[in-house]
């Protein structure tokens, strides 16, 4: 009888539980590699992550990367054991496809982000200043961007396409193009992704349109970008110190008995862009 059960439990139920009672195989050095790799991997992940999550590195990420590539590609790139020209291979093909371009739309077209920022605030579409803010701000942005761009001309003298003028490096045109429409992003991006394609087509036209006209190189177009995002980047880093600084001032002046206020507004116009300058005197 007892032999008969036996056979019968083994019948019904015998390998389920002879396999519950084998004891578990042993983990391979694989499987601890393996392991060890996931951890590591979530590990470096979780610190790229929190890295890219910087202020810092969202506001010079973007401008780095530009001006560093236009800064490469002044010279041979080797690419797979093959010697490549960036600049001279772009302007072979503008010069190729594109000579018919013969216009100056780009001299207005670069301030266009600028001039629709302020414009629609003063059609009542609120961004993230108001009107006079970002009339401050356009006018501290041009005015950096301006110096930053200069200067730089003055020191790497590099000859333009066409020869006989060493201010190529980097295009101011398109410098100016990419402040404005970082400008833009700024103030109304949050509220349309559309804002900020359509101001960024804009200066994207402007740098194409350089080349098109053999006026810059193609690394003059990628660091005059990278340019003027950085200069957007840096007023809309220091404005609220420079805004807590006057305002500060303004109330200190107010309520020293001998405090006087001169206030100076002068509009500028230089090479197409409209604007003003704002100088406090306190005494």
């Amino acid at each position: 009888m007892l032999a008969a059960t036996s056979w019968v439990a083994l019948l019904l139920g015998g390998p389920a539980s002879i396999a519950q009672q084998a004891p578990p195989a042993a983990p391979t050095r694989l499987d601890s590699l393996l392991a060890r790799g996931r951890v590591v991997y979530g590990t470096a992940r979780g610190q790229v992550e929190r890295f890219r999550r910087l202020p810092t590195v969202q506001r010079l990420a973007l401008p780095a990367l530009l001006i560093g590539s236009g800064a490469l590609l002044r010279h041979e790139v080797e690419v797979f054991d093959l010697e490549i020209e960036a600049d001279e291979s772009v302007r072979a093909g503008a010069r190729e496809h594109l000579s018919w371009v013969r216009t100056h739309v780009d001299d207005q077209l670069r301030h266009v982000p600028a001039y629709a920022t302020l414009g629609l605030s003063l059609a009542g579409v609120k961004g993230q200043h108001g009107t006079v803010e970002q009339a401050v701000l356009f006018g501290l942005i041009y005015h950096l961007n301006n110096g930053l761009t200069s200067n730089l001309k003055r020191l790497t003298r590099v000859e333009r396409p066409y020869g006989n003028d060493f201010s190529s490096f980097p295009s101011s045109h398109t410098s100016a193009a990419f402040a404005a429409a970082r400008f833009m992003h700024k103030e109304y991006g949050s509220q349309s992704v559309w804002y900020s394609v359509g101001a960024y087509s804009v200066a994207t036209a402007t740098g194409a349109l350089r080349i098109a006209k053999d006026n810059h190189w193609l690394s003059d177009v990628l660091a005059g970008a990278g340019v003027g995002v950085l200069s957007t980047e840096l007023v809309y880093w220091a404005y609220p110190n420079l805004r807590r600084t006057a305002t500060s001032l303004w109330h200190r002046s107010g309520n020293h008995p001998d405090a006087r206020t001169a206030t100076l507004l002068m509009p500028f116009y230089n090479q197409g862009a409209l604007g003003a300058t704002v100088v406090l005197s306190f005494r």
